[in-house]
């Protein structure tokens, strides 16, 4: 009979889990992004502004639930001034720092954030400076007007067949609906 290897404590499996998972958290910590930038992400942002703004909803909560109260209204007005007077002042702050310290490599970043966002899809079109100029340009672009054809384009001569009479021609327009769609010559069937 062979010997089976003896259990583990709760001590020694105490240890052998806080061990590996100190190391899987330094591994996570090393390699994972405490925060992931994006193109919406506000880099002038900070722990205060966020304090303010806390203190600003808290207010604006406040004043909400008793409407009458004018301490509480003005109030919520005061902060909502302090707020907005802040972000003003961190926004204004992180541009001078921006600039600063901008790089012959980052001067397209500041060009981009001094536009505001992204240049407009149509620059301009040729002759079209007003807003009617720029329809009627439009429309001529997207929809223009049919080709003026002629009835030698669209009725080709048959050499082998025999010439239509009237009388086939009737017997075909009073089979059709008068109120179908017209054929290329735009005369619908009732005429």
């Amino acid at each position: 009979m062979s010997s089976a290897a003896p259990l583990p404590t709760t001590r020694s499996l105490d240890i052998w889990f806080k061990t590996n998972l100190d190391r899987v958290t330094a591994q996570l910590a090393l390699y994972t992004p405490l925060k992931k930038v994006t193109y919406r992400s506000k880099p002038w942002c900070s722990d205060l502004l966020s304090l303010i703004r806390k203190g600003y909803n808290s207010a604006l909560r406040s004043s909400k639930q008793d409407r009458f109260d004018a301490a509480l209204l003005s109030s919520a007005r005061a902060a909502r001034t302090a707020y907005f007077k802040a972000i003003k002042k961190a926004k204004r702050e992180h541009w001078s720092s921006f600039l600063a310290s901008a790089t012959p490599q980052t001067v397209w970043t500041a060009k981009k954030f001094a536009i505001g966002g992204p240049p407009p899809p149509f620059r301009e079109l040729p002759g079209a400076s007003t807003p009617p100029e720029l329809n009627k340009a439009l429309l001529d672009h997207f929809f223009p007007g049919e080709p003026a054809r002629g009835f030698d384009t669209i009725l080709l001569p048959f050499g082998n067949c025999p010439a239509l009479m009237a009388e086939e021609i009737a017997r075909a327009l009073a089979c059709s609906s008068p109120s179908s769609a017209p054929g290329p010559d735009i005369t619908p069937n009732s005429v």
